[in-house]
């Protein structure tokens, strides 16, 4: 049975380290004609406050525009529409940028 404990609990260290080597390294700009501040206030960070695998950055009605910061192996455009249809918001562009450096690839 103790032989068992030592395999056990790599993998399991194994497993924990693998979830954090999925950063979120991507901003996604969500371009939004019909967004008013009252969507950004109430709807829309409590909303993506839930989400583990998006965290909600900013948002501003001057520019018509969200910034969510996502994993990008793990984005999934249906599922924003689908928050986003929700408080009756139409995304009109996306706009996708990269977060990662050269220093973050070389380490």
């Amino acid at each position: 049975m103790k032989y068992l404990f030592i395999p056990i609990l790599f993998l399991s260290f194994l497993l924990i380290t693998n979830k954090s080597k999925n950063p979120k390294n991507t901003n996604v700009i969500l371009k939004i004609s019909n967004l008013k501040e009252e969507d950004i206030q109430k709807n829309l960070i409590n909303e993506f406050r839930r989400k583990s695998d998006i965290d909600y950055i900013d948002g501003s009605v001057l520019t018509k525009t969200v910034v969510l910061q996502v994993n990008e192996r793990k984005f999934n455009k249906s599922e924003i529409e689908k928050y986003m249809q929700r408080w009756g918001l139409d995304i009109d562009e996306y706009v996708f940028t990269n977060n990662t450096s050269i220093s973050d690839i070389e380490n």
